[in-house]
C-alpha cells in the first residue's frame, strides 16, 4: 500500500512537470510567431514596425521585410500601413524579429479564386496576371508604360501581331528606344507611317496609291513609271531616234 501511495504521488509529480513543460514551450511558441498590423513604415531602409494587439497591443521595433534576395539581385515590395502581417521573432522577446509576409481575411480577399493564376495586382488597379491553364499573359496598366533596353529585342509571333483599342480609349502617343529591334511574322499598320532615315527591303515593295516625294509632292504610279521609262528614246547625233533602254519590269 506504502509504495501504491508513493508510486500515485509521483505520477502526480511528472505530470505536473510535463504540464509546466508545456506551458513553457508554448509560452517560447507564442513569442516566437506574432499576428500585427503595420503602424510605421522606414521606406528607405526597408523596415516596418507592427503592433502585436494580442500581447497588449506592444508595438515592435523596427523589422526587416523578408525577401527572396538581397545582395545582388534584389526585389522591392512593403506592406502598407494598418496591414496584417505575420512575424517571427527569437525568443524569449519582441526585440528582434522579422515580417514574413501578410495574408488575406474577410475584409482583403484574393484578387482571383482559381489555383492556376499568378497575379498582382496593385492599388491603381493595374494588373499583372499569368494563367497557366490557358497560358496567357495579361497586362493592365493604367497609365503609362516605360521600356528601357540596352540591346536588342526579338519578337517572335506564330500568328499575327495586332494593335487594337476600345471605343473610349485610344494611343495617342507613345514612345519605344532601342538600338536595334528585330520582328519575326507578319505587321499590319493602320495609319502613316513616318521614317527618319533610310528604308532598305530584300524584297518586294508595293505602293497601290503610287509613289510621293516631298516636299515637291510627285506623285507617279510605279506601273506609270515603268511605262514611261521602258518606252523613252532620245535624239542621237544623226538627229534619229535612239531605241527604247533595258526592259525594266
Amino acid at each position: 500500500m506504502w509504495h501504491a501511495k508513493e508510486g500515485g504521488k509521483q505520477l502526480f509529480s511528472d505530470i505536473r512537470e510535463l504540464k509546466e513543460q508545456v506551458e513553457h514551450i508554448y509560452g517560447i511558441l507564442n513569442r516566437i510567431f506574432a499576428l500585427g498590423k503595420v503602424v510605421a513604415i522606414d521606406e528607405e531602409r526597408g523596415l516596418v514596425r507592427v503592433k502585436l494587439e494580442e500581447h497588449d497591443n506592444l508595438t515592435t521595433y523596427w523589422l526587416p521585410v523578408l525577401y527572396t534576395k538581397t545582395q545582388f539581385d534584389k526585389e522591392y515590395w512593403l506592406p502598407d500601413i494598418d496591414e496584417m502581417v505575420l512575424c517571427v521573432f527569437t525568443p524569449p522577446s519582441f526585440e528582434r524579429g522579422f515580417v514574413i509576409g501578410s495574408f488575406y481575411t474577410q475584409e482583403d480577399k484574393p484578387p482571383e479564386a482559381t489555383r492556376d493564376k499568378w497575379v498582382k495586382k496593385f492599388k491603381d488597379g493595374t494588373v499583372i496576371e499569368y494563367d497557366r491553364e490557358n497560358s496567357k499573359l495579361f497586362l493592365d496598366i493604367k497609365k503609362d508604360a516605360e521600356v528601357n533596353i540596352n540591346n536588342q529585342i526579338t519578337l517572335k509571333s506564330k500568328s499575327k501581331v495586332e494593335e487594337t483599342q476600345t471605343k473610349t480609349e485610344a494611343f495617342n502617343q507613345g514612345s519605344l528606344k532601342m538600338t536595334s529591334w528585330q520582328i519575326e511574322g507578319n505587321i499590319t499598320l493602320q495609319g502613316n507611317l513616318l521614317v527618319l532615315g533610310n528604308i532598305s527591303s530584300t524584297g518586294t515593295i508595293t505602293a497601290q496609291s503610287g509613289l510621293m516625294t516631298a516636299p515637291a509632292g510627285l506623285k507617279l504610279m510605279v506601273d506609270d513609271f515603268l511605262t514611261i521609262y521602258n518606252s523613252h528614246t532620245h535624239t542621237d547625233s544623226n538627229n534619229g531616234t535612239t531605241s527604247p533602254p533595258n526592259q525594266i519590269y
